[in-house]
């Protein structure tokens, strides 16, 4: 049963709240490893949570480092309330406080707390409504803390320094043709294609790549019970301190994006300026807009390997962005925009994605190569360096894999030979790769 909010009478009950636990005048009495435990009642908590020294005193017992945990047992809806403003309080911007409830008495407490969490449960949905965070049962909040809230974290990071990079690699080409073109005001990219680069065609494999991602799966096989519940809790230290949105982080997309656009578009420049250029059936040399479009062509190639290249999961969603809705698409749209529009500038580029020469793919696949390899190179030598916990973690889990396949392996190698040669055959077989191994 919920206490009553007459303070005034409960005040006459009760005199000198301070005095109704003894424990706050004996913390100094305990001494040594033990550890103890804060069991508060309500009605003790009206003139606690009321005087400010009183408030202080319970906040320092709260934060005694033997005491392991606190109960606040037959507490009013508004105490709830007012114990997670305390905390809050207490803890400011180094922490974050958050509130699980699953009934009405729940909801001051969830609307208090930085991060909400409601239970849909018998009691209704009232805890849910008005929550940040839904669940069905209490045991999905392991998932939710220690998997779903790392992986926001990080799949919200990795979208947004991609974004940049991607616009960033698009938007120096022009720059740099500018400074070639003398300042004269002349666009490198056709109108229609500016508009679309940004929407559908770049704009898909980040977004399913940044929200599929999975580095660390709490579902793996091969991630043992003691390693998972050891070492997932501390992939979080990377969000504590933000160690995947950094300024020095953005700076190095910003600085790769730098150096792609400029490798980009030396080398599509000095395909034409060698006179290597598109040549047509009709005898026709390709011009300004031949270099434009391969120009904005070969940037799509290189943004969708850059992306591929830091993304650690390849799931079939990522694939399907990648071939339907970045090469696919872009193909389709160059054909539709070839037929509608017969006075673009880029009529006829059609032809140089289907019957475009050999030394023209050839140069295409090496400005690829020539900007991702350095970047797969420079992320290898990291990780091998300084390495996450995440990767650690996908270290141990991939040698786990790695003999859980030979023993596989072994296993089929002894029924094979058993099949075929008998069964004293395969023991001798499986005894001698067992010590070889």
């Amino acid at each position: 049963a919920e206490p009553s909010d007459d303070i005034a009478g409960l005040r006459a009950q009760h005199q000198a709240p301070v005095t109704c636990w003894p424990t706050l005048d004996k913390l100094g009495g305990v001494s040594g490893e033990r550890k103890f435990c804060a069991v508060i009642e309500g009605h003790v908590l009206y003139g606690l949570l009321e005087d400010p020294a009183s408030a202080a005193e319970l906040v320092a017992a709260m934060t005694h480092p033997q005491c392991v945990s606190q109960i606040f047992c037959r507490v009013s809806p508004g105490q709830k309330g007012d114990l997670v403003q305390l905390v809050r309080e207490h803890v400011g911007e180094g922490g974050t406080v958050m509130a699980i409830g699953d009934g009405a008495n729940d909801v001051p407490a969830i609307r208090k707390a930085a991060v909400g969490v409601g239970i849909f449960g018998l009691e209704g949905y009232q805890a849910a409504t008005v929550a940040d965070y839904a669940v069905t049962e209490f045991q999905h909040i392991w998932r939710l803390l220690f998997m779903h809230g790392r992986l926001s974290y990080r799949r919200n990071a990795h979208f947004i320094l991609v974004f940049f990079y991607k616009n960033y690699v698009f938007t120096i080409c022009q720059l740099w043709f500018s400074l070639l073109s003398m300042i004269s005001g002349q666009t490198v990219f056709e109108d229609s294609y500016l508009v679309l680069f940004n929407a559908p065609l770049t704009t898909t494999l980040p977004f399913f790549a940044a929200l599929l991602d999975l580095d660390v799966s709490p579902d793996d096989s091969d991630l043992s019970a003691d390693l998972l519940n050891e070492e997932m809790p501390k992939l979080h230290e990377d969000g504590l301190r933000n160690r995947s949105f950094t300024y020095p982080l953005a700076v190095g997309w910003l600085l790769c994006g730098t150096a792609h656009s400029l490798v980009v578009f030396l080398l599509v420049m000095s395909w034409y300026w060698a006179g290597a250029g598109v040549v047509y059936p009709n005898g026709k040399i390709g011009g300004l807009w031949d270099m434009s479009f391969n120009l904005f062509t070969v940037i799509i190639y290189v943004i969708c390997a850059q992306v591929l290249l830091v993304t650690v999961q390849w799931n079939v969603l990522v694939h399907l962005a990648f071939f339907v809705g970045t090469l696919l698409a872009y193909a389709l749209f160059v054909i539709a925009y070839n037929f509608f529009f017969l006075n673009s500038p880029y009529y006829g580029m059609a032809e140089q994605i289907f019957t475009g020469s050999i030394g023209l793919w050839a140069v295409q696949l090496l400005i690829i190569i020539a900007c991702v390899a350095p970047a797969a190179a420079v992320t290898a030598w990291r990780g091998n360096k300084w390495p996450t916990r995440s990767q650690r973690l996908l270290r141990e889990v991939q040698v786990a894999r790695d003999r859980r396949y030979q023993g596989a392996k072994r296993n089929f190698v002894s029924r094979l030979s058993a099949a075929l040669f008998g069964h004293a055959f395969a023991q001798t077989t499986v005894l001698a790769r067992t010590q070889e191994f």
